[in-house]
């Protein structure tokens, strides 16, 4: 049934809590080469974990009026929009706002059913785009990253949370943003050689400008990121 105001909205996310690994970086002749990768890997981190929030942000600006995205399912740079429409003119506007959009690529109908309502026929559909970091790529590295930049880069990522009060956090930005959390599930931690990983998913329940501020504050948080 399609709510003509205050629509209900749910956004399913994969997230990484994640902490950098502690240790000297390996010496002898490889220790410039390892610094350089950690670096990057590093810059990365914080130059692509805010994709989330602006593709959620361009599904929002390319809603027309009576048309509702319900949920959005972000999971490896790919969004996953399901809603209702009035009409299949929506439908086509919403995508064709959502291919004029900088930060979404690859956009696709994926399904579209009509369905018999108390109000009348509306419409049910699926759409996926690509997120994309066009703007938000990480600073050019033309020189080698001096000792001093790396010591920067860790300790930006090295207060990760523990699961009780990274689930505390997570609850407390969805409480600020007016939203409900309705899904929290840790899984199962991951070293990799420069930072260890925590996953987490995540599904909450509010308005489309309660996720906005949801996810907004979340990408300026610097353990925090989406998966991409």
């Amino acid at each position: 049934m399609i709510k003509t105001a205050g629509p209900i909205a749910c956004l399913c996310a994969a997230l990484v809590l994640a902490a950098c690994n502690s240790g000297p970086s390996a010496p002898g002749p490889d220790k410039a080469s390892d610094l350089e990768r950690k670096a990057e890997f590093l810059e990365d981190l914080a130059g692509w974990r805010n994709l989330a929030a602006r593709a959620w942000s361009e599904i929002n600006a390319a809603a027309p009026d009576r048309l509702w995205p319900t949920e959005a399912v972000y999971k490896d740079g790919e969004v996953k929009i399901t809603g209702s429409a009035l009409s299949y003119e929506l439908l086509a506007d919403f995508i064709s706002r959502l291919e004029e959009s900088s930060h979404l690529t690859d956009v696709d109908l994926r399904s579209s059913v009509q369905k018999k309502g108390r109000a009348g026929d509306y419409y049910e559909f699926t759409v996926a785009a690509r997120a994309v970091g066009d703007g938000d790529a990480p600073p050019s590295r033309g020189s080698a990253p001096s000792e001093a930049r790396l010591a920067e880069l860790e300790l930006a990522l090295s207060a990760r949370p523990a699961p009780a009060d990274g689930l505390r956090e997570l609850q407390r930005l969805a409480a600020d943003s007016g939203l409900r959390m309705t899904k929290c599930v840790f899984g199962q931690e991951a070293s990799g050689e420069f930072a260890g990983e925590l996953p987490v998913a995540v599904e909450v329940e509010g308005s489309r400008a309660g996720l906005d501020r949801y996810l907004s504050v979340m990408a300026g948080l610097p353990h925090f990121r989406f998966v991409i």
